[in-house]
């Protein structure tokens, strides 16, 4: 990129790098949870439901999203705006998901990972092997599906 400025005349269109970039990570993220969420579990009774979010989390997303926004609305040039205004839009997706968190419904059935009332995952009764609780990050007991 630097070359191609250095020895051409006009500079390339940050904009529209920018703008490809994010829409590229977007339609990426779309089609690898579409094919990764395995078969619907039937419907059935869920006698458990436990919820992993992080409210730090969402404030570690939401802080830098608030100054990006505000340089998003003071800068001037239009290919930065598009730009700050993109991250700051993925940072404040990253805080409501961290903020709602992975819920993980069990049931006779199998168990269900959900996001935003979004279906992850699902896992069917005959393919779970075991279940423990393990210590993750900062100490915090986590189950474990096998």
């Amino acid at each position: 990129m630097t070359s191609h400025n250095l020895s051409q005349s006009s500079s390339m269109q940050m904009g529209t790098m920018f703008v490809g970039l994010f829409t590229a990570i977007f339609v990426f993220l779309v089609i690898y949870l579409r094919t990764q969420r395995g078969a619907t579990l039937r419907p059935s009774l869920v006698f458990a439901e436990e919820t992993h979010n992080s409210h730090l989390f969402a404030l570690v997303f939401l802080v830098p999203a608030f100054f990006q926004m505000g340089g998003a609305i003071a800068i001037p040039i239009a290919a930065l705006r598009v730009a700050l205004g993109m991250a700051a839009a993925f940072g404040l997706i990253g805080a409501v998901f961290a903020w709602d968190g992975f819920h993980y419904q069990f049931s006779p059935a199998g168990v269900d990972i959900r996001t935003l009332g979004f279906r992850l995952r699902s896992i069917h009764t005959a393919d779970i092997k075991g279940m423990q609780l393990r210590r993750g990050a900062f100490g915090a007991a986590t189950a474990f599906v096998a």
